[in-house]
């Protein structure tokens, strides 16, 4: 008595239901990729609708007339020289308690608008120098 199978296994594989997974996977990772930015130094701009109030330890003032000061956060704005930066902010922050794993100190740099844009870059560069993380203060657009 020979029995024999009424129904025999198909053994193709219907590739359309991958191809649509595989698309949707490509349209989404598109997307995606769209809403992540390149690395960048992180800055406020001059004006802003919305933004927080960060309270940064050492803030430096430049005003109108090229004229620097600073402020630890106890004291009031001390006015100097460029050259008196770099003392200051390494008396505030002491390069060897910066250690690995730790936040960067924090550094706000608040320049009025008619600054050249060279002094705001000066003190950009001193504290890329000394490894501080450095913000630009803005004021609120009304």
């Amino acid at each position: 008595m020979s029995l024999k199978r009424r129904s025999k296994v198909d053994a193709t594989f219907s590739m359309s239901s991958m191809t649509d997974i595989v698309f949707l996977l490509l349209v989404f990772f598109m997307i995606a990729s769209t809403m992540i930015g390149p690395p960048s130094l992180k800055i406020a701009l001059p004006e802003s609708s919305q933004g927080k109030s960060n309270k940064s330890i050492f803030t430096i003032y430049i005003n109108s007339n090229v004229k620097y000061s600073y402020s630890n956060g106890t004291d009031d704005a001390i006015s100097c020289n460029f050259s008196d930066l770099s003392p200051a902010l390494q008396t505030t922050f002491p390069q060897g308690e910066i250690k690995k794993g730790q936040p960067r100190p924090v550094v706000m740099l608040q320049a009025e608008k008619s600054v050249p844009v060279e002094e705001v870059v000066k003190v950009m560069s001193l504290a890329r120098e000394l490894n501080y993380t450095l913000l630009l203060g803005t004021t609120n657009k009304k």
